[in-house]
This record gives C-alpha cells, structure tokens and sequence, in this order.
C-alpha cells in the first residue's frame, strides 16, 4: 500500500466513506473531510443533508464547521431520505453535496451536481486534501444557511409525475422507512388511489430501490421496472440518461423508437449524460419511478404483466472476485455484455454479466472469473504473496 494510505484515515469506497460511529467514521474526521471539500470548491455552493439518527446527525454538525472553515457556502437541507436530497442537489444546483446516514454505523456519500455520484478522481482529491492540511488554506469562513424549503418541494415533485388522472388505481406502497411510507401514501391519496393487494410496491428506507408484485407476474424487481420507466420515456420521444452497467437490453429498446441511450460513470467524462441524468430523478429514486409505473400502466390502460411484455427479455448475473489491480474493462456479447470494474479499495473486482437467459448470465461471469484469476499479472501476485509468506 502506498504512503499515502496510511496518512489519510479518509478512503471512499463503493458505498461512500463508511465504518463505525467513533471509530471508523469521526467527528474530526468529518471535520477534516468538510475542510477539504470547502477548499476543493472555495466560495462554492456544497449541499448537506441526513438521514435523521443521532450519530448522522452528530456527524453533519462537524462536516458542515469543516466546510465553513474552508470558505464554503454551506446550504444544509435538513433530515430526510436519501432520494430527497438528491432531489435538493438538482433543485438548488449546489456545486457538490455530502449525504450522511446510519447511528452506530454510519455512511458519507459524496454527490456531484446533480445528485450524481462523485466522480472517482474528485473523492480521491478529498482523500488526499484531507490529509494534508497544513493551515495554509485559511480562507474567510463561509456562511451557513438552513434551506429545508428544498425538500418541502420533493411531494408536489411526486404528483407532478403523472401523466394522467390515476383516480380509482388500486395499489399498496410498503417501506421501512416512515418518511417515504408517509409521503407515498400521502401523495397516493391525493391522487384518489385505492389501497388494494392487487399491485404492491415496495421502497427501500432511504427511498432509492423498489421492486412491485402482482398475483400474475410475482416479484418484479428494479432493474425490470427501470427499464419500463426508460421505454415510457422512449415512447414520449425522449432519451435517457442511466449509469454505465445499466442492460445493453435498453439500447435495443431505443432504437424502436429511434431513440438514444446516454450512459455515465464515475471514471468518465459525459457532460451530456450527466446533465440529462440530473433532469431524470425517476431512473434514479424508487418513489418517483413507482410514480411513473403506475401513469404507465393508467395512460396505457395495461397491467403490469402486459407492460413487462414490452421489454426485451434479460438477465443480470454479479459476482465480485478478490483480484489484485484490474482495468475496467466492457466486453461486448451477442445480447448482452459482461463488465469488469474495479472496486476502489484495490481489492478485487465487480464482474456484471447480461444475457437473455439467467444460465448464460452465470456462465458468463464463471468465465471471466476464471479468465481474471489466470491472468499472468495475477499469477505473479499470487506468487508473490506465498513468497512473503
């Protein structure tokens, strides 16, 4: 491990900057982290938000002093799920945003604008920022403003999905979460939606994933009812914007439609992408997207099990496999592609397959799992390792 770990307590992995309250995860270390980000975007707009536990909430206070210290224009959105502060980051086009949630274990997700996942290279600047603060950056102390107002907007931004009158639907919503459980019956019932068994939707806590269930189809899961979300916008006349292991199965569909599929990651320069993802909430948050499934399903007069018909057929297949350093790399196949991505602890690698059938999807990644594991670089490593044994 290089010199640079060790003095920098600070790493951003798949799921942010995570660990345990007090002992991972600090409230100098947020400090430090929020100085950084204030000298990183000096007199920037930097969003903050959480997901209302005590230890999030402790922590946030010291993310947003580190930032004031490093000059920045703290906007804090107050507590609310996940989703609604990426809908703030979009609303209050803020330059960057922190997102922290969990009590005992605790996670700091970073955002670009947008409310897109930082790119990799600016969560390294952060990592290397924040272990390396000499005192020379002082700068004049930004200023602090409390701006709830934001998130106020996120349940008219819900109605405003629908495309057409959804009086009289039968359906249930079921989440963890009080707040989205709350703000999803709310918005149902001002639509004039009917609680009924006969379509349910489930929403994650935090309001990002969502799956449906009906008698005819069973389980649907989000990566199903994604894709319906992007053939309604195919069908409007427009394109979307989706991250980079998103099915290759949804370039086939847009181009029934003549239409295109922008892809974004975070490792990849797309200004175009990034800006259509950022008007594109509903391919991103669980609430919205069951909002738009259900206007689907009403402007089409269809039931879900019609809708999926719709749909290319395809299949998803994740492994990850312990490998020493590995280049991304997107192998394309006939209906399908396999992806090889790093993850960012330099510890392995996420091997994604997509195929029209779950067997060939496994197959896929049994093969390039072995092809990754023989690779003559890691071989070395291997050796190397008995060797210091």
């Amino acid at each position: 491990m290089t010199q640079d770990f060790y003095r920098s307590p600070i790493r951003f992995d798949e799921d942010g900057f995570c660990g345990q309250l007090h002992k991972h995860v600090t409230p100098e270390l947020c400090a430090r982290l929020g100085r950084a980000a204030g000298c990183l975007f000096p007199g920037g707009r930097l969003g903050v938000a959480c997901s209302g536990a005590p230890g999030a909430k402790a922590l946030l206070m010291a993310l947003c002093g580190g930032m004031l210290a490093g000059g920045a224009q703290v906007w804090d959105f107050g507590a609310c799920p996940g989703v609604v502060f990426d809908f703030c980051m979009v609303q209050s086009g803020a330059d960057f945003g922190f997102y922290l949630e969990g009590d005992t274990q605790v996670s700091l997700r970073a955002v670009r604008q947008g409310g897109i996942a930082a790119q990799r290279d600016q969560e390294r600047k952060l990592e290397i920022k924040s272990a390396d603060l000499t005192g020379e950056e002082f700068a004049k102390p930004g200023e602090y403003t409390p701006a709830p107002a934001f998130a106020k907007r996120y349940p008219f931004a819900l109605l405003a999905l629908t495309s057409v009158p959804l009086a009289g639907t039968g359906v249930t919503v079921r989440s963890s979460g009080r707040e989205v459980s709350a703000m999803m019956q709310d918005a149902l019932e001002r639509l004039g939606c009917r609680p009924s068994p006969e379509l349910s939707f489930q929403i994650s806590a935090d309001g990002r994933f969502l799956s449906a269930h009906t008698a005819a189809t069973g389980y649907v899961f989000m990566d199903r009812l994604h894709a319906l979300c992007c053939l309604s916008e195919f069908m409007r006349g427009g394109d979307v914007a989706v991250e980079q292991s998103a099915p290759r199965a949804l370039d086939r569909l847009a181009s029934q439609y003549e239409r295109r599929v922008l892809r974004y990651s975070s490792i990849q320069e797309d200004e175009g992408a990034w800006a259509l993802a950022g008007e594109q909430l509903f391919l991103r948050d669980g609430m919205m997207m069951a909002m738009r499934v259900l206007s689907f399903l009403k402007e089409h007069d269809i039931a879900l099990r019609e809708a999926l018909s719709l749909i290319p057929d395809f299949y998803l297949a994740k492994r990850f496999v312990a490998a020493g350093p590995v280049r991304q790399t997107f192998y394309p196949q006939k209906n399908g592609a396999v992806e090889v991505r790093p993850v960012k602890s330099g510890k392995g690698v996420w091997v994604l397959a997509e195929s029209e059938t779950a067997e060939t999807a496994m197959e896929l990644c049994d093969f390039y799992e072995k092809k990754i594991k023989n690779a003559p670089e890691q071989q070395e490593g291997a050796d190397s390792e008995k060797g210091a044994v």
